[in-house]
């Protein structure tokens, strides 16, 4: 529907545009019951923007602690839908995820491909003032080389989540979202080692449930999770079927 309505709109700013709609959209689906969704605990940041591109602000996001749990809580009915990483540009697929899509019913509905692109920020001024630095483990693997040749003295902490407190010397690797959304300073921007890291992220819900576009002639994408037995020629013959 969103983009339908791009396509009959005389407005230049497409982009404004198209986040105006998804919010209009979101707050309608609101009134009639808030949509919930689950995403795992990796690559949180960039699994809750997806999120919300797709659903729109007027939507409940909660974090599950594996990817199991956030299948189970689809699964269960507890929540409507699932956001999670499928694939990127430096690892491939992400093993857990498709390990569960072999094993579940549930069904891929959409996808989201994302710029993965990292900031570093802190309430210091300068670089010159940091002394440690916090990452999650996706950011950190994202970011690393960069960060050790940017910030050759400096501490590096693995942690979870996004930064709770002020604390002196300190600097943080977070998403651009979190960055825009919070109030400390930026000191880099696009902070990657791999500049053109993007990431897929995939809808998942239960059989019957569907995400409306609105757009016709859409056309539709099929995804295919199998497994195969691990001897030589293995992959070779389940393709040749195609």
């Amino acid at each position: 529907l969103v983009e339908a309505l791009l396509r009959q709109s005389t407005i230049n700013d497409k982009d404004s545009l198209r986040k105006l709609l998804r919010e209009v959209i979101s707050m309608c689906r609101s009134a009639q019951k808030t949509t919930s969704v689950v995403i795992p605990g990796f690559m949180e940041q960039y699994s809750r923007e997806a999120a919300l591109r797709v659903f729109g602000m007027a939507t409940h996001i909660t974090t599950a602690a594996s990817v199991d749990q956030a299948f189970l809580a689809v699964q269960s009915g507890g929540t409507d839908f699932l956001v999670t990483p499928y694939e990127d540009t430096i690892r491939g697929g992400f093993p857990l995820v498709l390990d569960s899509l072999v094993t579940s019913d549930l069904r891929i509905l959409a996808e989201v491909v994302l710029g993965v692109h990292y900031r570093l920020v802190s309430y210091e001024a300068s670089l010159d003032k940091v002394t440690t630095v916090y990452a999650d483990v996706e950011s950190f693997y994202s970011c690393e080389r960069t960060i050790r040749h940017v910030l050759p003295g400096a501490k590096v902490v693995v942690t979870q989540g996004p930064p709770k407190r002020r604390v002196r010397g300190a600097a943080f690797l977070v998403g651009e979202y979190e960055a825009s959304s919070g109030r400390m300073n930026t000191l880099i921007s696009d902070v990657q080692d791999q500049k053109d890291h993007t990431c897929r992220f995939v809808v998942l819900g239960k059989e019957g449930s569907a995400i409306h576009s609105g757009r016709k002639g859409l056309r539709y994408k099929s995804t295919l999770a199998f497994t195969a037995d691990n001897r030589p020629g293995g992959l070779s013959k389940i393709l040749s079927e195609f």
